[in-house]
This record gives C-alpha cells, sequence and structure tokens, in this order.
C-alpha cells in the first residue's frame, strides 16, 4: 500500500512537472512571437521611412490609401511593446472612398456588366486619404493581405536594405 502511495504521488509529480515544461514551452512561444511583433514594427517603420515620402517622379504611379486605415496601422506601428491594446491591421482597404452603391446603379434582375466604383465626391488629401507610391502601395498589400510572417521579414528586409 505504501508503494501505491508512493507510485501516485510520484505520478501526480510527473503530470506536474510535464504541465509546468508545456506552460514554459508556450510561455517561451509567446515571447518569441511578440519579439518578432516588435521586430517586425521596428522593420515597417524603417522601410516607410525609407520609400515613402519621396517627391512624386514626373509620369510616377502614385495609388490612394484611406486615412481611416493608415491611422489605424500607424496606431499600430506605434505600439512598440505589442501588447494586445492595438490590433494587426486589416488588410488594406479604401472602401471608405468609394461611393455606397459600387460606383453605377444596377436593377436587381440586370446582368450587366458591373460598372467600376466611383469615388466619393469632396474627398480631401490627409484628411480622407493619402497618396503612397508604388512600392509603399505593394508592400501594404502584401503584409496586410496575404499576411505570411516569413514572407513579411522577407519582404521588409530586402526592401530595407536593397
Amino acid at each position: 500500500m505504501a508503494d501505491g502511495i508512493v507510485l501516485t504521488a510520484y505520478e501526480r509529480f510527473e503530470v506536474e512537472l510535464r504541465s509546468a515544461e508545456a506552460a514554459a514551452a508556450e510561455a517561451q512561444d509567446i515571447m518569441r512571437e511578440a519579439q518578432l511583433l516588435v521586430l517586425t514594427r521596428k522593420l515597417e517603420r524603417a522601410l516607410f521611412a525609407k520609400h515613402d515620402g519621396r517627391p512624386p517622379a514626373e509620369g510616377s504611379c502614385w495609388y490612394l490609401v484611406s486615412a481611416r486605415w493608415l491611422a489605424g496601422w500607424a496606431a499600430w506601428l506605434r505600439d512598440v511593446d505589442a501588447d494586445a491594446e492595438v490590433p494587426r491591421p486589416p488588410p488594406v482597404s479604401n472602401v471608405d472612398l468609394f461611393e455606397d452603391d459600387g460606383g453605377g446603379s444596377r436593377s436587381s434582375s440586370s446582368r450587366k456588366k458591373k460598372s467600376p466604383p466611383a469615388l466619393r465626391q469632396g474627398l480631401l488629401l490627409s484628411v480622407h486619404y493619402r497618396a503612397v507610391n508604388a512600392v509603399v502601395y505593394h508592400v501594404m498589400r502584401e503584409l496586410y493581405v496575404k499576411r505570411t510572417l516569413l514572407l513579411l521579414l522577407f519582404l521588409l528586409l530586402l526592401l530595407l536594405y536593397h
């Protein structure tokens, strides 16, 4: 009987040890993720500081990005401690820059080709949207649409040191 009690106590110790090891491994994963988020934010800030704000060259292509989306992105970038308070931005969206009806009136029975969306009237630069160069726009789309962390780090490093 004494052997049974010792064995049960040993089994409990083993279970607690496994639980502690699992918790420690989970904590390490969380720390790695947090460190990766901090690194990602630093790389994004450096990348956009390098490629944004250049004066447009004649004939160059510029993209409109919603000021609302950019405000969320900027808040996420400023959250240097990787707190859970500021969520990672959703995919880049300019939906607030376009008319609600998608740019054309269509009847539900009509199978006509959908007309392209129309920009809302009265939009103001820096209030409703911002113009960004092609490099910045395409990197934002890759980072915030596909959201593949390895791809993100590769793109950031490539563009930052290219």
